[in-house]
């Protein structure tokens, strides 16, 4: 039996890692500029009858002009309870005109020109767009039981997904703007998936050589869907939701403003970070995985764990403020500028072309991780003029009873305390960045 005290001491080292590498929005960093004092968007607060509730801020913005459209900033958390999800689409869907909301897109589907990219960088594009049209292919197999016929037929197999439409009309062209030949043999129970290179033709060599589906590893547990991904795993572990889960993003009204995966790598590297670990751990390649795997498995063979973890996740989270300052995040300081900052600047852009529409919406909402709120809100008063209209609000993503958890006060103190040990101990280690590379 695993007394209270060595289970609490147990969760901050396995736990803190888990949390800076799956919520990555969980940090903080300020745009250039002028600044104004930012309020916290989340906050942890515990009622009389030692119920701890997980509140995330949302707040609607006004022009300094008094007139156009109002914009609300919703901030999320992407595990929480399945009623703050539930709460948060009927909202959505109800009371606003556009959502512009938070969602990294697969490989492949960047937004940046073909025609702006090297050869090199091509051919990993070419083969990015390979492997998510042979996951959109497995996806449909698993639904009908074959291989669809051609191309097309995949896209009328997807036409309600919004999304895996918008990817498929992306990557079904390769780097050099050719379509890939799908070549399903006759009874549709296997493919090939070819793009013949910068030539357009069979053959070739160097960035003119044939790039085939078959040349790649093969399709991992997590793309093939068999198995959950490290965040909806996690969700379940701890008796919680996944986002990506328990929400539609397929209305009308709703527009992904987001980056992609190779989009956000590219930029790392190229301000010399590493953004590898933490997508080979979100998208279940690599050995991290599978050692996170492990410790989810281990934790869950300890009783009472779903409640100690929703209670680590609620105290990790409050101090968001903090997690900005961590050396550990993976990638280091590249890697959090442009998950942050050039994504909430991704947004910026976006909503600076519906603002200048003729008729643009009367209320637009963004919907993105907490962590992103302090500098978005920052961009918008800079950028666009927009202030606070209004006080926060806030939508309560979590709940727990501590009584009913079985956790005595006693504990959840030390846990606390422990939690601000780790992160207190990790401020003097080297910085992730440096040790990655």
């Amino acid at each position: 039996m695993i007394s209270p005290r060595h289970r609490t001491s147990a969760w901050p080292s396995i736990l803190l890692a888990l949390t800076l590498l799956i919520l990555p929005s969980a940090a903080v960093a300020l745009a250039d500029g002028e600044q104004h004092e930012p309020q916290p968007w989340i906050r942890l607060v515990e009622d009389a009858d030692s119920t701890l509730h997980l509140d995330i801020g949302m707040r609607t913005f006004e022009h300094v002009s008094g007139e156009g459209p109002t914009i609300t900033l919703v901030g999320a958390v992407h595990i929480g309870a399945r009623p703050y999800y539930r709460a948060l689409q009927r909202m959505l869907d109800n009371d606003f005109d556009l959502v512009l909301y938070e969602g990294v897109n697969p490989e492949g589907t960047s937004t940046t020109r073909d025609a702006e990219l090297t050869q090199r960088e091509r051919v990993d594009r070419t083969r990015n767009r390979i492997r998510l049209v042979a996951i959109l292919l497995e996806q449909v197999k698993r639904q009908t039981g074959n291989y669809p016929e051609s191309l097309d037929a995949l896209a009328e197999s997807l036409a309600d997904n919004h999304r895996a439409s918008t990817w498929l009309e992306t990557a079904r062209i390769d780097a050099w703007g050719n379509p890939l030949n799908y070549i399903p043999n006759d009874d549709r129970s296997a493919f090939r998936l070819v793009s013949h290179g910068s030539d357009g033709r069979p053959g070739g060599r160097n960035h003119a050589a044939d790039l085939d589906f078959a040349q790649q590893r093969p399709l991992n547990p997590t793309e093939l869907g068999a198995e959950p991904g490290l965040q909806a795993r996690l969700a379940r572990t701890f008796r919680l939701s996944f986002q990506l889960e328990e929400m539609d993003e397929d209305g009308e009204h709703w527009v992904n403003s987001d980056m992609s995966i190779d989009e956000i790598n590219r930029r790392v590297e190229a301000a010399g970070g590493d953004g590898s670990m933490l997508f080979g751990m979100l998208d279940g390649s690599g050995g991290m995985m599978r050692l996170a795997g492990a410790m989810l498995s281990l934790v869950e063979a300890i009783p009472g764990a779903a409640q100690r973890g929703q209670l680590m996740i609620m105290e990790m989270l409050s101090q968001v403020d903090d997690l900005e300052s961590l050396p550990g995040m993976p990638g280091g300081e590249a890697l959090l500028r442009v998950i942050i900052q050039d994504r909430n600047q991704v947004v910026i852009d976006d909503l600076r072309e519906v603002l200048a529409q003729p008729q643009p919406p009367t209320r637009i909402a963004v919907l993105y991780g907490a962590g992103h709120m302090p500098d978005l809100e920052q961009r918008m008063l800079d950028q666009l003029g927009y202030r606070p209209a209004e006080p926060m609000r806030w939508n309560t993503s979590m709940r727990l009873n501590l009584e009913r958890a079985g956790i005595p006060r006693m504990e959840h103190m030390m846990l606390r305390a422990e939690i601000m040990r780790q992160l207190d101990a990790a401020r003097t280690q080297e910085p992730a960045g440096l040790r990655l590379r």
